[in-house]
């Protein structure tokens, strides 16, 4: 009985803690792609940038004259 108890405990746990995982990784780049946007928008009001940039699956391709 204490084994199926520590199995079910190992289990939830391991996914809990995947879960965990996942979301921070997600908030992670959440982060970095709203960096990226902030650094294009400063290049853009310097003047670097003459061509719109192409958001492409969260990466921003900057196109610099």
């Amino acid at each position: 009985m204490n084994i199926y108890l520590i199995i079910i405990l190992t289990v939830i746990t391991v996914s809990s803690a995947g879960i965990l995982l996942m979301s921070a990784y997600n908030t992670l780049s959440h982060w970095k792609y709203i960096r990226a946007h902030k650094q294009y928008n400063r290049f853009r009001d310097m003047g670097l940038i003459e061509t719109a940039s192409i958001i492409r699956s969260g990466q921003m391709d900057i196109l610099v004259k």
